[in-house]
């Protein structure tokens, strides 16, 4: 019988979040340039992992759509869940009745329109 420690554990989950923050680093340069650019990689880093804990509070954790939540959060702000213009995507990112893929699927669906010119994030998530 295989037995594994949560020290083990801890080692997985920090291995994990290590590859994850590499790969979104890159997707992220690739995506944005300039906003990278400018803040530099401990930056781009620091906004990647405050990103992931966001996306946690609202249940998010799926890497695929956390990744999805990262762009949105680079790309609009942190704060794009109160202000005016996109106030309603609060709403639905506390949604119980929706699975949070499903919830990043309507913020991507109805941000699109209102925000053209993310093109590059939209595009990116469409396969």
């Amino acid at each position: 019988m295989l037995i594994i420690r949560a020290k083990q554990i801890a080692v997985l989950d920090a291995a994990m979040l290590a590859s994850f923050r590499r790969r979104m680093l890159a997707h992220l340069q690739s995506v944005f340039p300039e906003h990278t650019a400018t803040w530099g990689e401990h930056r781009t880093v620091a906004v990647i992992d405050a990103s992931v804990s966001h996306a946690g509070r609202f249940g998010i954790v799926a890497e695929r759509d956390v990744a999805r939540f990262v762009g949105l959060v680079v790309g609009l702000g942190p704060e794009f869940p109160d202000r005016p213009e996109t106030a309603w995507t609060h709403e639905l990112l506390q949604a119980p009745h929706l699975a949070p893929d499903a919830r990043v699927d309507r913020l991507y669906a109805g941000l699109e329109p209102q925000f053209p010119t993310l093109a590059p994030l939209w595009q990116a998530w469409r396969t």
